[in-house]
C-alpha cells in the first residue's frame, strides 16, 4: 500500500481542480462545462495563482460566446490579473478587435432612456 501523500494536494484541493476546469473550459470554449460548473454553484469570477480568470482565458483565445455568457451572468469583465491586465487587455494583445468592441459594449452598456434611445 502506497502511504505517501502527494504534497500537491491540500485540503480544499478540489475548488481548486474546479477552478482548473471552469480556466480549460473557457480557453477551449466548452460553454457546456461552464454552465455545468454554474449550475453546481461553482463561481465564474474564480482564478488561478496569477489572479487568470476563465474571462481573462476565453478573452486570449477570442471565445466570445463564452464572454457572451459571461457577460450575461454578471461576471466580473474587469477583474485584473498580477499584472494588472483585464480580459479586454488580453483580446486586444491578441488582435480579437470584433471581441474588444463587444467586451466594451458588455463593461460598458449604453444608456438607454424610457423611449428605447440611447446615448
Amino acid at each position: 500500500m502506497n502511504t505517501k501523500q502527494n504534497p500537491r494536494l491540500y485540503e480544499g484541493s478540489e475548488h481548486g481542480q474546479q477552478v482548473d476546469q471552469l480556466l480549460e473550459a473557457a480557453q477551449g470554449g466548452d460553454l457546456t462545462e461552464i454552465m455545468h460548473l454554474r449550475e453546481e454553484g461553482f463561481d465564474l469570477n474564480s482564478a488561478d495563482y496569477d489572479l487568470r480568470t476563465a474571462a481573462h482565458l476565453a478573452a486570449t483565445e477570442g471565445n466570445e460566446e463564452v464572454l457572451r455568457y459571461f457577460a450575461e451572468q454578471g461576471v466580473n469583465l474587469c477583474a485584473k490579473d498580477r499584472w494588472g491586465s483585464m480580459p479586454i487587455d488580453d483580446a486586444r494583445k491578441m488582435g480579437w478587435d470584433r471581441l474588444v468592441d463587444r467586451l466594451d459594449m458588455w463593461i460598458n452598456p449604453p444608456d438607454v432612456d424610457v423611449d428605447g434611445h440611447s446615448d
